[in-house]
């Protein structure tokens, strides 16, 4: 490793004005005065001044880190760099950056290969070549650790053995091949902490032949097998290290002699585990924390191998024209703004974005330093910046930006460096950006499935249909504020039917058609994007709402015949809606009206409909219909009636919204068995979705009530399987006999009122008189 090249004057401020004035203070009395004490003086306070110069250099100097990754020495690539210079800085601009890392490359994907337990033990115990014309190798009996989140593999402990040689006075020779004995415990070489060892190293001069005599047994030194570079590090001092190795030696040579003369030191590090084991976690359906989570190693993999303070990541947005902070690493994060978007202007990166090239900046102004770098809120003492585009087919997507406090620390070297870290960046961008568009298509999916579910099952009503919408909505989109918009009948008005964030819930706010954005998309039946800037006087939701910092997007709920309410959402600056997402929008919008109709059909069709589809029985309309034409012919034929109305006792193991199926098979199963009490002309309907009724015809409110008990206690003692379990229900009855002039609305008020008295003990039948 070469030695670091530290000019002082770097290291000199204007704070250093003072320590060289007490130098030339002291030098000046030691030159003017004659007296020998006086002189002294002036020289002892020289002394003092320099030492305190030299102090303040010398402390500088020790908190410059050199690199771990020193230049290799190769030439820089061959750019065309133009060298510009104004009142701000110093620039150099890479004109052909495109053409070597602006093209986009094929991305195969290999077939990943399935690794059996035989081939692993196999590679866990391979050690590859020490040096040339010398091999290593593990014994069967060596332990491996094989490290699959580092990609490190520690083969354990080394204890060479050597041979006493002989050499022959013509052809001295020294052995190519050192056999080494089992490895110790693995465990017992993973807890040692870093230790100085020793080895002796030998070469084999070429056209020598091999002779051997006993040798002494030197100790065992722990060694890591895959030392770098041990061949180009150790060869040239091992020859050096014996002299007279071309000569002609008669004596003969000890291993232990040759060991004293060519020894050579090395580390054994013992670092733990989870330094190389990835503790965060990576979410599989959230792409844009698994693109942070690549983006932020990729900047610390910048940050580690350059003198760079800080190093960041911006998204280009090209329909806003927004530059976008993605991702950073700094050790000042003080300095940095909290804004996250950026438009356009005079900064280095819009030139950068503008120009599509590369971009070194030196010798920069310290006036002029925040209007050149826009992510700084303070002035950071920025001595050079670098640049480079991020490309996407002929566009740019981003900018990858380092900058230091050293004056000249990039050239065009770091940038083929970063160039290929463009490439990778790039890369990542497409598959963030394909991965997330098929994130947003799947859950656009699953709610449109969701929306023809409940139109399958009428029994939701439309009333559910609009918590659905919402629902979907802000699964998609989790970090906007989400609401609906339909019309009441009631109030005759277009109100808030579902809200969905954190701030006040606007639920069942009345929404103007004439004065709001919401209203301007009913109104119209169009889609309104705006931002926070474009936002004028006109409300977006209500006039009471709270401005947003954002943007605000509006879509109509329609049909191909008729529009139902619009849909909206608000962001706060970190969010934004893409094309993409605006036609997800739109899609559910589309679906959702042509669901609200198909509702509205079905339920229209229930309503007239005589027999309801699911149960067999009368529909509501049908049965008040028929209750009301026995009730007036009770009254011209002087027969008896009674009505009675029933419902399910409610228990844990049938909560239709629990166990749905289980509820719908004992209905059914229960709703056939009490036929069999009933006579032909006997009215048998129900009242709403939980709530049955019978009109007992020809009958006194005696044998009516003896009827109805043998029901409730013919459904108690009935015994239910269904999913391989065995249980049992009850029902609750309320029953009133009209007597006298009964009208079908206090009729009906006095059977619901038994029922409820029967509900609040549970299986009986409670009779109105």
């Amino acid at each position: 490793m070469g030695k670091q090249n530290v000019q002082i004057r770097n290291f000199i401020t204007p704070g250093d004005i003072f320590a060289v004035l007490v130098i030339a203070s002291g030098l000046v009395v030691a030159m003017v005065f004659e007296e020998i004490a006086i002189r002294m003086i002036g020289v002892s306070i020289s002394i003092l001044g320099a030492v305190a110069l030299f102090m303040l250099i010398s402390q500088r100097l020790s908190d410059v880190v050199e690199s771990r990754y020193p230049r290799t020495g190769t030439p820089p690539p061959e750019f065309t760099m133009t060298t510009t210079k104004d009142s701000a800085a110093k620039r150099q601009t890479v004109e052909d950056f495109k053409q070597s890392f602006g093209g986009e490359d094929d991305f195969p994907i290999t077939a990943p290969s399935i690794s059996k337990p035989e081939a692993a033990d196999t590679i866990a115990k391979t050690v590859p070549p020490v040096s040339a014309g010398r091999t290593s190798s593990v014994s069967e009996g060596d332990h491996g650790y094989n490290d699959g989140f580092s990609g490190m593999r520690i083969v354990g402990k080394v204890k060479p053995v050597y041979k006493e040689q002989s050499v022959d006075t013509a052809n001295p020779v020294i052995s190519k091949e050192i056999p080494k004995t089992p490895a110790p415990d693995d465990k017992q070489f993973l807890n040692q902490n870093i230790t100085e060892t020793t080895r002796p190293v030998i070469t084999e001069p070429a056209g020598r032949q091999e002779s051997c005599r006993p040798a002494s047994q030197p100790t065992a030194v722990p060694l890591i097998e895959e030392v770098p570079n041990i061949k180009e590090d150790f060869e040239e001092d091992i020859i050096q290290s014996i002299p007279g190795i071309d000569k002609v030696k008669s004596e003969t040579v000890h291993s232990e002699e040759i060991a004293s003369k060519s020894k050579y030191s090395g580390k054994v590090i013992d670092l733990p585990l989870n330094v190389f084991m990835e503790t965060d976690q990576l979410l599989g359906d959230e792409p844009r924390k698994e693109f942070e989570y690549f983006m932020t190693r990729v900047l610390m993999i910048i940050r580690s191998s350059t003198d760079t303070r800080t190093a960041l990541f911006m998204l280009f947005n090209a329909q806003s024209e927004e530059i976008i902070l993605e991702s950073y690493v700094t050790s000042v994060p003080a300095a940095l703004k909290t804004k996250l978007r950026f438009n356009l202007a005079g900064d280095i990166i819009s030139q950068i974005i503008s120009n599509a090239k590369p971009q070194i900046l030196t010798e920069i102004n310290p006036a002029a330093e925040l209007d050149l770098i826009p992510y700084y809120n303070i002035s950071a003492s920025t001595g050079s910046l670098i640049g480079v585009p991020v490309f996407w087919g002929e566009g740019v997507v981003g900018v990858l930006v380092a900058d230091s406090e050293s004056k000249n620390a990039y050239d065009s070297g770091t940038v083929a460096f970063l160039g290929h870290f463009t490439k990778l960046i790039g890369a990542l961008v497409r598959s963030y950006t394909h991965k997330y568009d098929l994130l947003q298509a799947s859950k656009t999916l699953e709610s449109i499935n969701s929306f023809y579910q409940i139109a399958a099952n009428s029994r939701n009503g439309s009333e559910n249909i609009s918590e659905v919408i919402a629902d979907s909505i802000k699964t998609i989109f989790p970090n906007a504020i989400t609401g609906l918009c339909g019309f009441d009948g009631q109030s005759d008005s277009w109100r808030i039917k579902s809200y969905r964030g954190s701030g006040k819930d606007c639920t069942g706010t009345e929404v103007s058609i004439d004065d709001t954005l919401l209203g301007t998309s009913i109104y119209e039946c169009r889609t309104i994007h705006l931002k926070s800037l474009a936002l004028g006087e006109m409300a977006r939701v209500h006039k009471d709402e709270l401005p947003i910092s954002g943007e605000f997007v509006c879509v109509p709920v329609k049909s191909t015949s008729q529009i139902y309410g619009a849909i909206y959402l608000e962001t706060d600056s970190k969010d934004s809606f893409t094309e993409f997402d605006i036609s997800v929008i739109e899609l559910i919008g589309e679906h959702a009206g042509n669901n609200i109709e198909k509702l509205f059909l079905l339920e229209s069709l229930q309503n007239s409909a005589v027999i309801d589809r699911f149960t067999g029985l009368l529909n509501p309309a049908a049965f008040y219909k028929r209750i009301q034409e026995e009730l007036a012919r009770s009254k011209d034929l002087k027969s008896e009636m009674a009505l009675c109305f029933f419902r399910f006792d409610k228990y844990a193991s049938l909560d239709p919204n629990n166990y749905p199926s289980r509820f719908e098979h004992t209905s059914q199963l229960i709703l056939e068995r009490i036929k069999r009490y009933l006579k032909e002309y006997d009215v048998y309907g129900s009242v709403d979705e939980e709530t049955y009724g019978i009109l007992f015809l020809g009958r006194d409110s005696s044998k009516s009530r003896m009827n109805a008990e043998r029901i409730r206690a013919d459904v108690a003692n009935t015994i239910i399987e269904h999913g391989g379990g065995r249980f049992s229900v009850t029902i609750s009855m309320g029953m009133i006999s009209p007597t006298g002039e009964f009208d079908i609305d206090v009729l009906i008020k006095d059977a619901l009122t038994g029922l409820e008295r029967a509900s609040e003990t549970g299986n009986q039948v409670q009779v109105l008189y």
